[in-house]
């Protein structure tokens, strides 16, 4: 068993690595408190599901993948630990490096003009996480982990997605995104409202991800959907009332729990109005 064998059998197909002092910093004082002489095994967490006429962003409508991320990387670190004596420690999301160009750098997607990362596989609907250790670059090979060839690569620049967006949102305005507005907590403007109210969603937007020829590609070839088995279980469809019979212990399970009930129900009353 190798650590590349725990992510696969997990359904975690890509990752990579490169050193940490190739890496930009996410969190100053996160990146201050690791060892130095570290790399960073960056890696995908694919999420889509198919779920038609679904009112939520497709990383809302699954299990929240930080829920995911904190078992896995909990038997990473105590693999690499017993195995090798090391330092390992995981993060996503809230971490001491900038994820998005650490996984490009990694060869693992291209960088979006929507400013997410675009893998070859499964489109820009994936989360990144990394696993920092002092493992030296002969043992993660030994490992099954390549390192990375340090370059960054962007799209074609089409701009379909800044086309397809609801709210109008030019490159360098997202006041109106759909995305932000959703997860902004206190009343909303009017204008706010009414893009809420336009777009139907009540949570999150993938209408510049879902525009983008990767995405239709990648649709189209089948490779979007998620193999991680976490993402395929407790799949809610979006609907408001679905989401207002969660219990609370279940609200917890999805991502959206970051802002408290009110926020969510906000939106679902401005789009009964509609």
């Amino acid at each position: 068993m190798t650590l590349s064998d725990i992510l696969k059998e997990k359904g975690i197909e890509d990752f990579s690595a490169i050193p940490l002092e190739h890496c930009l910093v996410g969190n100053r004082r996160l990146y201050d408190s690791l060892p130095r002489g570290c790399y960073a095994v960056f890696m995908l967490f694919p999420y889509y599901v198919e779920n038609k006429n679904c009112r939520l962003a497709a990383f809302a409508a699954v299990p929240d993948y930080h829920l995911f991320a904190k078992e896995l990387f909990s038997e990473l670190e105590e693999y690499v630990k017993n195995k090798y004596g090391a330092f390992a420690r995981g993060f996503t999301d809230h971490s001491p490096l900038n994820e998005r160009d650490g996984a490009a750098k990694c060869s693992l997607g291209i960088i979006g003009r929507h400013g997410l990362l675009i893998s070859r596989k499964y489109s820009s609907f994936v989360c990144i996480g990394e696993l920092v250790c002092t493992l030296t670059e002969a043992q993660l090979g030994a490992e099954g982990i390549t390192v990375g060839c340090n370059d960054i690569a962007y799209c074609e620049d089409c701009r379909i997605c800044i086309a397809s967006c609801p709210a109008g949102c030019a490159d360098g305005d997202k006041s109106l995104c759909i995305s932000a507005i959703t997860q902004k907590k206190g009343e909303l403007t009017d204008p706010e409202t009414d893009a809420v109210r336009r777009s139907g969603s009540i949570w999150g937007c993938d209408r510049c991800q879902l525009s983008c020829p990767h995405t239709q590609n990648a649709i189209k070839n089948g490779t979007i959907y998620t193999p991680i088995q976490f993402f395929k279980e407790n799949v809610i469809t979006g609907d408001e009332n679905d989401v207002e019979s969660l219990s609370d212990e279940e609200y917890k399970k999805y991502t959206f729990s970051y802002r408290k009930r009110n926020v969510m129900q906000r939106n679902i009353d401005i789009i009964r109005r509609k």
